[in-house]
């Protein structure tokens, strides 16, 4: 499967998202939060993945 063909899931409303997903929302959601709401979004999801890291390197 090529990488512009992947499935994901909108990271506000959860809908499947086919193709590319900038910053993991779909086309709706996007337009909805506009520029700033979608560098809010892609910024808090950059931290989440930073906490997930590290927390499961405390517990190895």
């Amino acid at each position: 499967m090529s990488k512009s063909n992947e499935v994901k899931r909108c990271r506000k409303c959860k809908k499947t998202i086919v193709g590319d997903a900038k910053f993991g929302l779909c086309p709706r959601c996007r337009d909805e939060l506009g520029k700033g709401g979608t560098v809010v979004v892609f910024a808090a999801g950059i931290v989440g993945t930073v906490a997930k890291i590290i927390l499961s390197k405390g517990k190895k």
